[in-house]
This record gives C-alpha cells, sequence and structure tokens, in this order.
C-alpha cells in the first residue's frame, strides 16, 4: 500500500490500464476467445528455427582440459599411491613373517 502511495507521488501521470493492456494474460485467466485459433498452419511449422548467438562456449573448444572432462588424480599422483600402497602390503605381509620366523627359532 505504501509503496502504492510512493509510486503515485513519483510518477503521477502513470496509466497503469494502459501500460498492461499489451501484457501477456495466461489462457486461463482469458475471459473469451480473442479470434486466435489453436490449429498451427503448415507454413509454421516449416519455418527454420531462428538461431540465437550465446555466450555460452562449448567445452569442446577450449584451451585447456575442463575439469570434468580431466582424471580425478594425475598420473604422478597415482604412482605415488601405488608405490605407497605396495610398500604398506609388503610391510603388513613380511614383517609378521621375520616375527614369526624369529620366535620359532627362540623356542
Amino acid at each position: 500500500m505504501m509503496k502504492d502511495t510512493l509510486e503515485c507521488a513519483r510518477e503521477p501521470n502513470l496509466n497503469l490500464k494502459g501500460f498492461l493492456q499489451n501484457a501477456y494474460v495466461h489462457p486461463v485467466f482469458k475471459g473469451g476467445d480473442d479470434g486466435e485459433s489453436d490449429v498451427v498452419s503448415v507454413e509454421d511449422l516449416k519455418e527454420e528455427p531462428t538461431i540465437v548467438p550465446t555466450k555460452h562456449q562449448s567445452q569442446r573448444n577450449t584451451p585447456l582440459p575442463s575439469k570434468q572432462s580431466g582424471s580425478l588424480i594425475s598420473q604422478d599422483s597415482f604412482i605415488d599411491s601405488m608405490l605407497f600402497f605396495s610398500k604398506l602390503n609388503f610391510a603388513l605381509i613380511i614383517y609378521p613373517l621375520i616375527i614369526i620366523i624369529i620366535f620359532d627359532k627362540m623356542s
């Protein structure tokens, strides 16, 4: 309500009826038939779609590989992690065997 009062004070000659006369009205709210038919003509279907240029650049044209198309980890870090786990597996298998052999020889 206060917003309407302020708008009337700022623009006293604003004609909302004229402003909204050509505004879009959803078909549910239309009172009667405007004379437009719901039938689509063959000429309308044959028209070529309009191509609108956009600012979006295709990911295929980017100079550097994108994060989505690249691998999750680099080859170097993968190799480093494989070496770490192979050393860890070696330690988990060999060290207990060495301990068993030492205790077996002691008894």
